[in-house]
């Protein structure tokens, strides 16, 4: 899927050029729903944000060209459940983005929820974001 929508969108891709660059990191849901939600550029993107119940901590990949990287963009997440179980592997998935192709499983939704909906696009969806930073913010400011 990942080389599917980097030929698609033209992203340049290059293994010894413009790698991939992948990121992974724990945080509070709040802080990431209201960074993706201030950052979208779409209405759909932003509700989708808003409307996804995330858990308490997410894992979060990140994946980008190291050129888009560079200019903190990103065309790819995996938010997984911090707090599941390790027992539940693919139930602990909540969302896969790779560009418009969006998909998500609700809490009490099986695995092949999110399976199904990896085969559509969403229309007027942001196909890059912003890398999400500012994630443990130290000090008192």
């Amino acid at each position: 899927m990942l080389v599917n929508h980097i030929n698609k969108n033209s992203l340049n891709y290059d293994e010894k050029n413009n790698p991939l660059v992948k990121r992974v990191f724990l945080t509070s849901s709040r802080k990431y729903k209201k960074f993706r939600t201030s950052n979208a550029i779409s209405t759909i993107t932003k509700s989708m944000y808003i409307s996804l119940p995330f858990p308490k901590f997410i894992w979060v990949a990140e994946i980008s060209l190291y050129d888009a990287y560079q200019e903190k963009k990103i065309f790819c997440e995996i938010v997984l459940d911090a707090t599941a179980s390790r027992y539940e592997a693919l139930n602990s998935l909540i969302m896969i983005r790779v560009g418009d192709i969006v998909a998500y499983r609700l809490p009490n939704e099986e695995f092949s929820e999110l399976n199904k909906r990896l085969r559509y696009r969403v229309q007027n969806f942001d196909i890059e974001s912003l890398l999400y930073e500012n994630n443990l913010e130290m000090g008192g400011k």
